[in-house]
């Protein structure tokens, strides 16, 4: 093999332009700017993934956005950690029975809130249908859903939709 030697005129370097097919193995070992082609290994991007200027979602958040215990009634909005059209396709809304004050850890309901909401029904109302395991708690709970949060109406305190309050809200 060659030794690589380093050019000089006049005092300046000057470095030779080197052909694609002069480096061994390099249509193996390098990936192309464009066009399509199979890639096999893992590729860590430390910096982020982006589509014409677009971050890739690549997780679901997987903690809730918002906890509590709610009945969503006209004084109270739930504003989540996340915006709806930035979750990587919409919220999930956990609703639990309540008795006597008391949040019971039975009788869990969701409602799916589709990110497509927030972009053509922006703030209009939702139905959310609850029932009990034993059939004596039916429900239905109406909220306003923006992408930015949820609001409640009055009839949500009112029984029977009083017996079911919001505790969390997730990415789905």
């Amino acid at each position: 093999m060659a030794d690589i030697v380093q050019l000089e005129e006049k005092g300046n370097l000057l470095y030779p332009k080197t052909h694609v097919s002069a480096i061994d193995n390099f249509d193996e070992t390098v990936v192309k700017k464009s066009g399509d082609e199979e890639i096999a290994g893992v590729k860590n991007f430390k910096d982020g993934i982006q589509q014409n200027g677009k971050a890739v979602l690549t997780e679901t958040e997987s903690r809730a956005l918002w906890t509590g215990g709610w009945v969503m009634n006209t004084t109270q909005t739930v504003t989540p950690k996340k915006k709806l059209t930035e979750c990587r396709t919409g919220w999930v809304l956990r609703w639990q029975r309540i008795l006597g004050g008391e949040v019971k850890f039975q009788d869990y309901n969701y409602t799916y809130v589709p990110k497509q909401h927030a972009l053509d029904a922006a703030g209009m109302g939702v139905s959310c249908m609850m029932d009990s395991g034993a059939g004596d708690a039916k429900s239905v709970k109406y909220i306003y859903v923006r992408d930015e949060n949820i609001k409640g109406h009055g009839n949500n305190s009112t029984n029977p939709s009083g017996s079911f309050v919001l505790t969390a809200v997730f990415e789905f």
